[in-house]
């Protein structure tokens, strides 16, 4: 990308000095972004893919809300009972979707998260460029799209990726606001921040007011011009919040008293470890850096740049890095944790990512000190890791062996003359042949060995319930005996109510009322439905070997 140097206008009392290059056509270039990201999410998003469990539970909330909930409250679709586990802003998506598509698909499902990831890309840029300049912003996006976070999370039809960009949206407005000498512009923009705010609460509850809390106030610590806070709308701001979130909450405690009880259980009540195992103190050291994936080490050279060569404010740098490792912090001690948690904080570190990334592609004179020397050997080790990983895959799953020979080759290959191009200087062909690379690889992936990404568990409540879906008759019922982790799998591929009988004198009741229904068991657990009546083995035809199989069993009745 040819540069043209040149003071930024918009530098604000936060950003640096030197506000860095600009590329020519800067707008091609976000354009070829956005059409980079739809490449990499959009192929293999439909039926290729077997939905998990999480996905297959915003599907089931989704349509019972859409037959129970009068299109405003989430319902169980195989109980018909509320459910409040997760507020309603994705289901009132998916199910506008769901409406114009003419049903909820696996494809309709995911593309809010595609669209999500796209928007937080173009967001990860709009924030760099203010912060510093064009040319890091652009490459901030290639990073922020070609990351573990936006590659799993925008291809995953959960709520995270949306509740990521709702984020996103309020801490970019926030900075923008913060930057910004218009007065007039500065209140859009900070009342931008306390919309996108409410809608992240409408999403998934109180986490982003954690983030943003958490990033305002690494902000205010560093530079005191970010302790105005009389400029963020103190008073009109909260009520702003208040008129996206309560009204449905209102609704709500008044139709649905015991809401109050799912809402403190999945808070609080997570946090203190009353839904599920508890975790290690230290697990957010690793799942942190693994959304950043594979830019961890750009994320350090972009802090040290920032801090070194002064490409950021100390503001900046304070806002960034409380953004990106303060929740987690926070989230250390409580009892449960999970990886998407920290999804949100993950555009803060990538952003620094795309620093470093800039440094090293445009800056970086080459290895001529020792811990130059260091990073250029290990990333050189990345071609014997190619070739190590595809002998390892191989061997782990000999069924892929036949194509994943090729690939290895290719892809080593590629990181080959990828290496090559940057050691020669000819540092946009490396950017362009590194992206290049990523997006072949992961298309690669996407088109064959996906499923082993999925838990034996996932893969078998799709096969079920594919399984289910195509018999020829349909049964008239289905229902889970003692399975309710994927109760919500099966619900969509058959797309009826199948619902979860505990115990054995509920599972004899159904079998009377439906004397040819199918239920799904497990395979060790068969026996407990034998006193009940006859049985067929439906699928598999024969009991499995392997005890941890899931079966479909069909009563055999009047039929």
């Amino acid at each position: 990308m040819p540069d043209e140097s040149r003071m930024a206008p918009d530098c604000g009392p936060l950003t640096p000095l030197r506000c860095g290059d600009t590329p020519r056509r800067p707008w091609l270039w976000l354009a070829a972004l956005v059409v980079y990201a739809l490449l990499l999410n959009l192929p293999f998003l439909g039926s290729g893919m077997p939905l998990e469990h999480h996905e297959a539970l915003v599907a089931e909330r989704t349509r019972g809300m859409m037959e129970f909930g009068h299109g405003l409250v989430p319902h169980l679709y195989s109980t018909g009972e509320p459910d409040f586990k997760k507020p309603p802003l994705p289901f009132w998506i998916q199910a506008g979707l769901g409406r114009l598509c003419g049903g909820i698909s696996e494809f309709t499902l995911r593309l809010p998260s595609v669209l999500a990831g796209v928007g937080t890309m173009l967001l990860v840029v709009a924030l760099v460029r203010r912060m510093a300049a064009w040319r890091p912003a652009l490459v901030a996006g290639l990073v922020f799209t070609a990351s573990a976070a936006s590659m799993v999370w925008s291809r995953k039809g959960s709520v995270d990726m949306l509740l990521c960009l709702l984020t996103t949206a309020a801490l970019v407005a926030y900075w923008y606001g913060l930057t910004e000498p218009n007065r007039r512009r500065q209140v859009i923009l900070f009342a931008a921040m306390w919309l996108s705010l409410g809608l992240g609460v409408l999403a998934k509850g109180p986490l982003p007011l954690a983030v943003w809390l958490m990033a305002v106030v690494g902000a205010a610590l560093a530079d005191p011009r970010a302790r105005r806070v009389g400029r963020m709308l103190p008073i009109a701001g909260p009520l702003i919040l208040a008129a996206v979130v309560v009204p449905w909450g209102l609704y709500v405690l008044k139709t649905y008293p015991g809401a109050v009880e799912q809402w403190y259980s999945q808070s609080l009540g997570r946090t203190q470890g009353e839904l599920e195992g508890r975790s290690h103190l230290y697990d957010y050291l690793y799942m942190t850096p693994a959304l950043w994936l594979p830019w961890p080490a750009f994320v350090v050279v972009g802090l040290v740049t920032a801090v070194r060569r002064k490409t950021l404010a100390p503001g900046a740098v304070a806002f960034l890095l409380a953004w990106g490792l303060g929740l987690a912090a926070l989230l250390t001690f409580s009892a449960e944790k999970r990886i998407y948690y920290v999804l949100a904080t993950a555009p803060a570190m990538l952003a620094l990512a795309g620093l470093g990334e800039d440094y090293v592609t445009f800056l970086w004179q080459g290895p001529r000190s020792r811990l130059g020397r260091w990073f250029v050997a290990l990333h050189a080790l990345a071609i014997p890791g190619g070739v190590l990983a595809a002998v390892a895959l191989a061997r782990r799953f000999p069924d892929v062996t036949a194509w994943m020979v090729p690939f290895g080759a290719v892809l080593v290959a590629g990181l080959t003359v990828t290496f090559v191009l940057f050691v020669c200087r000819r540092r946009v062909a490396a950017m362009a042949s590194m992206a290049t690379l990523i997006l072949v690889a992961f298309l690669v992936v996407l088109a064959e060995p996906v499923r082993l990404v999925l838990s034996p568990t996932d893969r078998t409540s799709a096969d079920l319930g594919r399984f289910v879906a195509a018999m020829d008759p349909p049964p008239q019922a289905v229902c889970l005996y003692k399975w309710r982790r994927n109760a919500a799998a099966v619900t969509f591929y058959v797309a009826q109510r199948v619902p979860v009988m505990e115990q054995l004198d509920a599972m004899a009741a159904w079998r009377r009322d439906h004397p040819d229904g199918c239920v799904v068991v497990r395979a060790e657990e068969a026996a407990e439905l034998e006193p009940l009546g006859p049985w067929r083995w439906v699928f598999p035809e024969a009991p499995p070997g392997d005890g941890r199989r899931y079966c479909l069993l069909q009563a055999v009745g009047s039929r």
